[in-house]
């Protein structure tokens, strides 16, 4: 998650990786959702001091528009997965929640930030 995070920001895009922990406590990476605001100025004060109460950060926003991209992330996760499943387990529900970032919300889905481009799509034509 670290490398594709950092190669975001090598060429000036914020990024927030998203990972999650399975049972035995192991990290698995999902995908790479972009941030367009720029970082507040007090953020690494901030970080530094809830970290150092024991506070798990999960995210770090600027401004209203990175807020705005995660709340339509969420909201677009809600009104398309959500609706057509029933989960009998919490393990049933991470592994469709997975499939339908790393393989529609990624790879498919139309992201009208990235000028109607998926995630994937996006950053290859970067390159």
């Amino acid at each position: 998650m670290a490398k594709a995070v950092n190669e975001f920001a090598a060429r000036g895009f914020r990024s927030l990786g998203v990972s999650r922990a399975d049972g035995d406590g192991q990290w698995q990476f999902l995908g790479v959702l972009p941030l367009f605001d720029p970082p507040r100025e007090d953020a690494k004060a901030t970080i530094a001091t809830a970290l150092a109460m024991g506070v798990k950060i999960k995210m770090v926003t600027g401004d209203a528009l990175a807020n705005a991209a995660m709340e339509s992330f969420w909201s677009s996760l809600k009104r398309e997965l959500v609706p057509r499943c029933q989960f009998a387990t919490r393990a049933e529900a991470r592994a469709a929640i997975f499939e339908w970032i790393e393989v529609f919300y990624n790879r498919e889905r139309l992201h009208r930030a990235l000028g109607y481009h998926s995630p994937v799509d996006f950053e290859t034509d970067l390159n």
